[in-house]
């Protein structure tokens, strides 16, 4: 059944019925030890069975290329274009443990390096590359999915993270994006199963935070990518995987003000989006029974919306990133709930 022509499906009681199925099914993670000597991004890279066999494109997923997969199935992951290469940091491993590995992707030698660990483990957290920086915002640290304020960076030309100013109010799967001089954060959690509602703004040159104007729409698990000057934030879900939306809605930084755009075709939670020419492509999602390939692409001049090709896997809890012209999707789960994998795939329009 096509995921554009279905209705959603179920209720909030059974998706936290599934999740808690899921949950207990994998286990409590057994957190790894933060203070594991933490290696150059630079560094060579990873070795592993996952990482042979991927010299060439594979021509059976169509307009979607397979790429060099991840070492370990990972989901729940933050990922960025940064300094040249594919980031993705933390995460739920395919052990169900949270992890404060950072791994980048090389799409020339189409290879996986380790980065520098992060500080602590974390998942649904959000990643920002700024002015030559990069940066890591909130996320959570266990499966009691408690939100936190920490915030690292790591600097241009550095091989260790180091905190910055925390975040005012504790966020996790929330999304975020550099615009212009800032690095704006909207929607998520900020307490467990606590929907946010001010717009976090934080100021790089100051290490400063402030409180913007409220989301209208609260949700997490959402997207968002900024457009001139703008952040486009997309679709979402209320805590439950029954409860996917399709708002589009705009913030600009400048005057501290939302407006409304068009909805996206279909409604989509755990999902992520990135601009490229012009449009902002939206990838992948999850539903109680079922997780999503679908795209849908977005035209920012005529605001009109569109379908792009399906990837070749479906993926949610996944990583999206621009760079050089191609689209990177970067693992994720593909079934509800847990179910990590180390599927990369790639697509230039």
């Amino acid at each position: 059944m096509s995921p554009r022509g279905c209705q959603q499906y179920g209720s909030d009681m059974r998706a936290f019925a599934l999740l808690a199925v899921l949950l207990v099914a994998c286990g409590d993670p057994v957190e790894p030890p933060t203070d594991a000597a933490m290696v150059d991004a630079a560094a060579a890279p990873d070795a592993g069975p996952s990482d042979a066999g991927v010299d060439e494109p594979d021509a059976a997923t169509g307009p979607w290329m397979a790429e060099a997969p991840v070492p370990t199935p990972i989901q729940e992951i933050a990922v960025e274009a940064h300094d040249g290469a594919i980031w993705i940091a933390g995460g739920f491993d395919g052990r169900g443990q949270v992890v404060a590995t950072v791994r980048t992707y090389d799409p020339v030698m189409r290879a996986w390096a380790l980065g520098p660990e992060q500080p602590a483990p974390r998942h649904h957290m959000s990643l920002v590359s700024h002015a030559g920086d990069l940066f890591a915002l909130g996320g959570m640290q266990t499966t009691a999915f408690e939100p936190l304020d920490t915030a690292w960076v790591l600097r241009a030309g550095s091989s260790a993270w180091v905190p910055i100013q925390s975040l005012p109010r504790d966020r996790g799967a929330a999304a975020a994006d550099s615009v212009g001089s800032l690095i704006v954060m909207a929607g998520g959690n900020e307490s467990r199963g606590g929907l946010a509602e001010p717009t976090l703004i934080y100021e790089p040159a100051s290490d400063s935070w402030r409180l913007g104007a409220s989301i209208p729409t609260v949700r997490e698990h959402l997207a968002a990518v900024a457009v001139d000057g703008e952040l486009y934030v997309l679709a979402g879900r209320r805590n439950s995987l029954g409860s996917t939306r399709a708002d589009l809605e705009i913030y600009d930084p400048m005057s501290d003000a939302w407006r409304a755009g068009p909805e996206l075709p279909y409604p989509r939670g755990g999902f992520d989006a990135t601009l490229l020419d012009g449009s902002i492509f939206v990838v992948g999602g999850e539903e109680p029974d079922q997780v999503l390939s679908t795209v849908d692409r977005f035209d920012v001049a005529t605001s009109v919306w569109s379908a792009a090709p399906d990837t070749a896997s479906p993926h949610h809890g996944h990583g999206i990133a621009t760079l050089d012209g191609r689209i990177y999707v970067v693992a994720g789960a593909d079934r509800p709930a847990f179910g990590a994998i180390d599927t990369v795939e790639s697509y230039a329009p």
